[in-house]
């Protein structure tokens, strides 16, 4: 049986603002104060959730290695580089289907149900 993989693929300059934009809501969202209470409840620096991105970053700002807009600054460099690598990593799947745009489109959307829908109708004969 034949998978079907679908990717998404945005303009370079889109994930950029994607990734700022969701830092930014990272931040408001109350990230510090997340790290703060498991800090304060015995959770120590040390443990695996931390060293990921995001959390590595926004510890080290608390520890005082640089100021907040540095922090968010490269929270959002390093998680453009995590996409690329995804990028490069999905580019080496057998049977990808590449879509452009954000999935959240109507056309995206669309153009996903009508390969499954191709896909389904050749399994059928």
């Amino acid at each position: 049986m034949d998978v079907l993989a679908v990717a998404l693929r945005l303009p370079a300059q889109e994930i950029s603002e994607r990734v700022t934009r969701r830092v930014d809501e990272q931040f408001a969202r109350g990230l510090l104060n997340e790290i703060r209470a498991l800090l304060a409840r015995g959770v120590p620096e040390t443990a695996r959730p931390f060293g990921g991105l995001v959390y590595r970053q926004a510890l080290e700002y608390l520890r005082g290695v640089r100021d907040e807009p540095a922090t968010r600054a490269l929270i959002a460099q390093e998680n453009r580089r995590y996409a690329r690598r995804q990028l490069i990593w999905f580019r080496k799947e057998p049977n990808l289907s590449w879509f452009d745009g954000p999935g959240e489109s109507a056309t995206t959307i669309e153009s996903v149900h009508c390969l499954v829908a191709e896909r389904l109708q050749e399994r059928e004969h």
